[in-house]
Parts: structure tokens; C-alpha cells; sequence
């Protein structure tokens, strides 16, 4: 991934914090227990990093699905962070992903296991209902959309053959103030 720059006021411009040159689409802002801030940092095919903000250290955290407590897949396609328990998703080209920062491993999602067949598509959003926190929207690239209840494990798949959708070419999702899920 390639690294934040920082706005240099003397030189009035954008510098770069590494010479390291990789592709980062995908930016997430967090703090650790110890109170540091820090970057999840991710997107393209070049997984997934933390970039610690005090000292501008980049930790890379790779995949390796013959370890359990790693994510899946190579290529980040998503972030989200739960408002309730503090939980990053990772959305990737073969699932999702959390990581829990109490026990500090990530967790393979039921997700695939709960719809019982492989993810046709890369993640492309995942969202929290506002009005249903148990509740998240998670968007497919090439499958639809899907609403996953996290408590009863129940899912509802979206598509162009089931649920009047155009298409299933799906790369964004956001739900209005009024709960309407766009």
C-alpha cells in the first residue's frame, strides 16, 4: 500500500511518509488499547497493513488461510468498523472478516457458511442498519446485496432473479436518516 502523505506547511505540499511505493485505496481510522492512534490500510491486491500514526511504522498483517486467526484473501476491498463493539470487518475477495480488538486475532466470518455457497463477487460495502444494529447490509460485486441478521443468523440474499434489482453489479450501498436502504 502506498503511505499517507503529510502536508508540509514549509514546503507547501503533500510529502510522502515512505519511500515504499504500493497501491492504498482504503483507509480506516482507529485507536489501540494503549491510546495510539493508527490506520487500517488496504485495497487493491496488496492486503492489508497498520500504519501507526505517532511514529509513521507501517506493520503489514498478511493472509495465510492455512491459519485460522488471519484473514482471507489478498485483496481489501472494505472496512467497516461496528459503532456497538468497536469489531473491524474486512471485506475481501473471498468473504469477510473480522478482526476483534479484545482478543486482538481475526475471526473467519460464518458469512459464506451461513449462505451456505462461495461469495461470486469481492465485497464492496458493508454497512450497519441504523435502526437495527444487529443488522448489516453487505453489498457483493456480481451477487446483489445481502442483510445479514448477526443474531439470529438469519440472511436474505438481493438479486436481479429475486428481489427487483437491475443488476447485481453492486459497488455501493448507504441507508438514509429514514432507514430507506439505497
Amino acid at each position: 500500500f502506498d503511505y499517507p502523505r503529510v502536508y508540509n506547511p514549509k514546503s507547501d505540499s503533500f510529502e510522502p511518509t515512505s519511500k515504499e511505493k504500493r497501491v492504498t485505496t482504503l483507509w480506516l481510522e482507529d485507536i489501540a488499547e494503549n491510546g495510539k492512534k493508527f490506520m487500517w490500510a488496504g485495497g487493491g491486491d496488496t492486503g492489508l497493513g497498520v500504519f501507526w500514526l505517532d511514529d509513521n511504522r507501517v506493520m503489514p498483517i498478511y493472509s495465510d488461510a492455512c491459519r485460522p486467526l488471519t484473514y482471507r484473501g489478498n485483496t481489501i476491498t472494505y472496512f467497516f468498523k461496528d459503532t456497538e463493539s468497536e469489531t473491524v470487518w474486512i471485506g475481501t475477495d473471498v468473504g469477510i472478516a473480522k478482526y476483534d480488538p479484545y482478543s486482538i486475532r481475526f475471526h473467519r466470518s460464518d458469512f459464506q457458511r451461513i449462505i451456505k455457497k462461495p461469495i461470486q463477487g469481492s465485497i464492496s460495502k458493508v454497512i450497519q442498519d441504523k435502526q437495527k444494529s444487529d443488522i448489516l447490509w453487505i453489498s457483493v460485486w456480481a451477487d446483489g446485496i445481502y442483510r445479514w441478521n448477526r443474531k439470529t443468523n438469519e440472511i436474505k440474499h438481493f438479486n436481479n432473479e429475486t428481489a427487483g434489482l437491475p443488476d447485481v453489479g453492486i459497488f455501493d450501498i448507504l441507508q438514509a436518516k429514514n432507514g430507506l436502504i439505497w
